[in-house]
């Protein structure tokens, strides 16, 4: 006799309950390789998908983030983000140096901010390093229309050592944020140093409007270039204590990223990747063309293009004419109309045209990006 088990009756059923997006470190579409960052240098997003790093208000130094096999034994991870300074500094002032994710506000199921039944949310993360110390982990949700505010610390247990760490964060049981937009509803830091104007003496801070980031007593990870560490398996969950990691199939995972950012382009025609589809010459040397996303943006996206002599090629009319970068006509979430240069000028107005990349470094891409 085969049982019927009411879906009430089995435990954890909901499905993506992880709020963070690609926190196993599946997804990698700007780079997999050794990526270096600093204050306006390849700052925000740019390598792991989903995943930014900042130095705010100018702040100094530098770090280097790459891909890494080093894992907890046994969870089934098959990469970590490896951070590790490659330009120290000491924070000062308003510095602020974090590693940063943030949840599109209507990714966020009801949590009841605002009421006295505002539900809990546990973050928990593998991470391993060999700077141990006392790290600052801070939690911003945009309120109705000041920012709220708390920090929570960890301390690892040892140095080089793969473990859980398991932080649960309160309910702001004082005020509500919008949770039916594509803004962004809560955004996660921690922090490699303590900003001296934000932090205070303290290791937690609860919900509130001050600007209060982190504990005064938070480590220097920039001190030193041979400092390190490693995170992975990132979760956060409505629920007061933590479950297994949420893994998602490769293809689910990627399609949630290409809401935020969709590489459509990186390489020449001729070596994989390099087809952007089928255009139509408007005269004699403008060619639009159509790019279909695969998933339906955040909002409009912004075009993230590599440029330079002849990076595009068309083929029309049984010839081929190069030109040297790509421009948005129309942007919707759903499609973008682009245009070449004023660089073509043989093909013939009215015609169809193929167009591709030309060159190993070019790259076109959209971004839509919290």
């Amino acid at each position: 006799m085969v049982q019927k088990i009411p879906q009430s009756g089995i435990s954890g059923n909901r499905l993506f309950r992880n709020l963070i997006i690609n926190g196993d470190m599946a997804i990698w579409q700007r780079s997999t390789s050794t990526v270096t960052i600093s204050d306006g240098s390849n700052e925000g997003y740019n390598s792991v998908d989903r995943w930014k790093m900042s130095f705010g208000s100018s702040a100094g130094g530098a770090v280097q983030w790459s891909r890494s096999t080093d894992v907890p034994t046994g969870e089934g991870f098959e990469y970590s983000l490896k951070v590790s300074p490659s330009t120290t500094t000491n924070a000062t002032g308003n510095h602020e140096i974090a590693i940063q994710h943030f949840i599109e506000a209507q990714n966020i199921p009801d949590i009841s901010y605002g009421t006295s039944s505002a539900k809990k949310l546990t973050f928990s993360f593998y991470f391993k390093t060999n700077k141990v110390g006392l790290y600052s982990v801070y939690f911003q949700h945009p309120g109705s229309g000041t920012a709220k505010r708390k920090f929570l610390t960890f301390t690892p247990a040892a140095s080089d050592t793969w473990e859980r760490i398991v932080l649960t964060v309160t309910g702001d049981t004082a005020v509500a944020f919008p949770v039916n937009v594509s803004t962004y509803g809560l955004g996660i830091y921690i922090y490699l140093d303590n900003p001296p104007n934000y932090d205070v003496d303290a290791t937690e801070a609860d919900w509130q409007t001050s600007v209060v980031v982190a504990s005064e007593n938070n480590v220097n990870f920039m001190d030193n270039t041979s400092n390190e560490l490693y995170m992975t398996g990132c979760q956060l969950e409505v629920s007061d204590s933590v479950s297994d990691f949420e893994f998602l199939p490769f293809d689910v995972q990627l399609q949630r990223c290409q809401r935020y950012y969709f590489l459509q382009a990186d390489t020449k025609y001729d070596g994989g990747n390099g087809m952007l589809g089928p255009g139509v010459c408007y005269n004699t040397n403008v060619i639009y063309w159509p790019c279909f996303f695969p998933v339906q943006m955040r909002t409009a996206p912004s075009l993230d293009v590599s440029t330079g002599t002849d990076y595009f090629i068309s083929f029309s009319n049984a010839t081929s004419d190069t030109f040297n970068e790509a421009t948005i006509w129309i942007a919707s979430p759903t499609v973008v109309y682009c245009y070449s240069d004023n660089s073509t000028t043989s093909v013939v107005k009215g015609h169809s045209a193929m167009m591709a990349l030309n060159d190993a470094s070019a790259k076109i891409a959209w971004s839509a990006e919290l």
